[in-house]
């Protein structure tokens, strides 16, 4: 029921970056995390629509998690060959917090939701004191290898089991970067990505936060009550 009214939704929020089937691919991953204990948290927007088309999301789900916006606003339009797997020389690269706030505000006004929190600059200087204790979605779309994994490595240990991690542009022939993080981040874990959708506009690709093993919880009840 739910999937069907946004359906119909989601050709109002359609954009460059992302068709109906895109952001229905968010869509039913919200609806996963909608049931989960935690909020929402955006790893970049490279479309200002993004975070109101979330919003809306929850809030025909009549979910009220809190939605966190992190973006460092970058005036890099489109990200070039240098950004291909690199690192981001953030000393170097001109940033607009002002106006990037703006941009997502202006949307959410147009779309007739509510604005969300929103923390301007490099994920190295705001996701630590500002990631909600408990996360049941995270929608990654940032063009900058550095980010990518500061963001995955910062919000990993905070997603509840089964919380779904939405990857933008994973898998693109052009942004590199963004499959090169992702996959050495997860190298180590026992997660495993898959895809969702791909079409001419782009593609997502996703893992859930698996559920913690008998032993790793028999494991930390123990430290719990030595602790005590």
């Amino acid at each position: 029921m739910f999937l069907d009214e946004l359906r119909e939704d989601a050709v109002r929020f359609e954009s460059s970056a992302f068709d109906v089937n895109l952001l229905m691919s968010l869509a039913e991953q919200l609806v996963k995390g909608a049931k989960l204990h935690g909020d929402v948290v955006l790893l970049g927007v490279f479309d200002d629509r993004t975070p109101a088309w979330i919003t809306h999301c929850l809030d025909v789900l009549q979910s009220d998690k809190r939605v966190l916006v992190f973006d460092a606003f970058s005036e890099i339009e489109y990200f070039v060959g240098t950004c291909k797997g690199t690192t981001a020389d953030q000393d170097q690269i001109t940033c607009d917090h002002e106006a990037g706030i703006a941009r997502v505000a202006n949307m959410c006004d147009e779309y007739a939701v509510v604005e969300p929190e929103i923390y301007p600059g490099w994920f190295a200087d705001t996701l630590g004191e500002n990631l909600p204790s408990e996360i049941a979605f995270v929608h990654v779309d940032c063009g900058f290898y550095d980010e990518i994994f500061e963001g995955l490595l910062e919000t990993y240990p905070r997603l509840v089991p089964g919380a779904p991690v939405v990857i933008n542009r994973y898998g693109s022939g052009y942004l590199r970067c963004v499959q090169e993080a992702t996959d050495e981040f997860l190298f180590d874990k026992p997660e495993t990505i898959s895809q969702l959708a791909h079409t001419s506009r782009g593609q997502h690709f996703a893992f859930s936060k698996m559920v913690a093993d008998a032993e790793e919880l028999e494991s930390e009840g123990a430290a719990s009550e030595e602790a005590e």
